[in-house]
């Protein structure tokens, strides 16, 4: 027996071939790559924050620092990393008891300095008094809030420092490193504080 089959459907069509989808791996054996390969052999790391470039010292971390390295630091032209810059700091606060707390950055250097006072005008008292100097090398100067009720406590002023701040502008600028300068004015600032405030008594 013969059997035959007309079509007269499209003899252009085609026959769609089926597509097989991969099965996903489980998540534990999937493996990730830390940089990504592009065009022209190039790689992309991933990003990774930068350190903090900063020094912060309290009076009790006078005492803990690097003994030989401050001996060292005998101005601000031998200070090359972050941690001379530490030993630099921790030097000049062991040689002025005044200075409680320092913190010098790219963006401030900071001193809070314990000056001579009298409370209302009788008992000794050291009110703290905070001095900054900001990236462009401006002074400002914060006296506690409650010295209306002190006796005379210093004569420091903001322009003078900022006079003596700007006298220093050429040195700094011949000092090889950015920590070199910033040793530098923390010195500045300390050592016109100690002239007006005298060291804590």
């Amino acid at each position: 027996m013969v059997v035959f089959v007309f079509y007269t459907g499209n003899t252009n069509a085609q026959i769609a071939t089926p597509q097989v989808i991969p099965k996903p791996l489980p998540t534990s054996q999937i493996k990730y790559n830390s940089t990504v390969n592009i065009s022209a052999g190039k790689q992309l790391t991933p990003w990774q924050p930068k350190a903090k470039e900063e020094v912060v010292l309290k009076r009790s971390d006078v005492a803990k620092s690097n003994a030989e390295l401050m001996a060292k630091m005998t101005d601000p032209s031998a200070v090359h990393s972050l941690e001379d810059l530490s030993a630099f700091t921790a030097k000049v606060m062991k040689g002025d008891d005044a200075i409680n707390y320092v913190k010098i950055s790219a963006t401030i250097t900071e001193i809070d300095y314990s000056f001579y006072g009298r409370l209302l005008g009788i008992f000794p008292f050291h009110p703290i008094t905070r001095t900054f100097v900001d990236s462009k090398h401006k002074v400002r100067i914060q006296p506690p809030w409650y010295r209306l009720i002190l006796g005379h406590t210093t004569d420091l002023d903001a322009k003078e420092l900022q006079k003596k701040i700007d006298s220093e502008s050429a040195t700094m600028a011949g000092l090889r490193s950015d920590l070199s300068r910033w040793a530098l004015q923390f010195q500045v600032l300390a050592d016109l504080m100690k002239v007006k405030g005298g060291s804590a008594k």
